[in-house]
This record gives structure tokens, sequence and C-alpha cells, in this order.
């Protein structure tokens, strides 16, 4: 990155125009850092904080999708229990965040519209 700033740097100062071209270059990583990398380091810390939010008796989920019970908690060790009574321990970087169990919204009453498809 910093050779491709001194090249056109180079180039600047050998067009006239090569100042707009280095105004351009500066612009363009200045928007995709503000565009890309800065909102992305954000979700990034505000997912790590929830992850550290978990305790011991929370339901917590991994980043592979496993689901447990947090029986103790070390210093860089998660230990989970599933449901099945298996504990497995886990860095606490790969506890993804606290599970919240599903919630499935009553199903509406669909007696009274025929979706089978005759029509009389």
């Amino acid at each position: 990155m910093l050779l491709t700033a001194e090249l056109l740097m180079v180039a600047a100062k050998k067009s006239s125009g090569g100042s707009y071209l280095l105004f351009i270059v500066i612009a363009a990583y200045a928007a995709i850092y503000f565009l890309y990398l800065r909102p992305r380091q954000k979700k990034t810390k505000a997912a790590r904080a929830e992850a550290r939010g978990v305790e011991v008796g929370d339901r917590a989920v991994t980043i592979g999708g496993l689901v447990g019970t947090v029986t103790s908690m070390q210093a860089d060790i998660v230990t989970l229990k599933t449901d099945g009574g298996t504990e497995l321990q886990f860095l606490s970087r790969a506890i993804a965040n606290k599970y919240v169990e599903p919630t499935v919204a009553p199903e509406s009453d669909t007696s009274s519209d025929d979706s089978s498809g005759d029509q009389h």
C-alpha cells in the first residue's frame, strides 16, 4: 500500500493532472474505510461483547451451531453441557452468543380458507 502511494506521488510530480489522481485514490481509500471496514469492525466488536455476556447457567450457542448450558468458565475455556448430558469444552471465542428459544407464531385458522386448489 505504501509502494502504491509512493508510485502515485511520483506520477503526480511528473504530470500536471497527477494531483487529481492522487486525490481520487485517497478519496477511494477513505470511502472503502468508512463504508466497509469501519462498520465491519463495529459489528465484530459488538459480537465479541455479546459472546462475553454469557455466564454460568446460561444457554449458549457456538459458532458451529451447538447449543448447550454453560457449566463452567475458566480463563479461555467454556464448558457446555448438551441436552444429551455430554460436556464439551470450547475456547471462549467459539461461543457466538446466548441462545434464545425461537418463538413460534400461533397459526391462524385455515379451515375457512380452501388451499387445496379445488374450486366448484
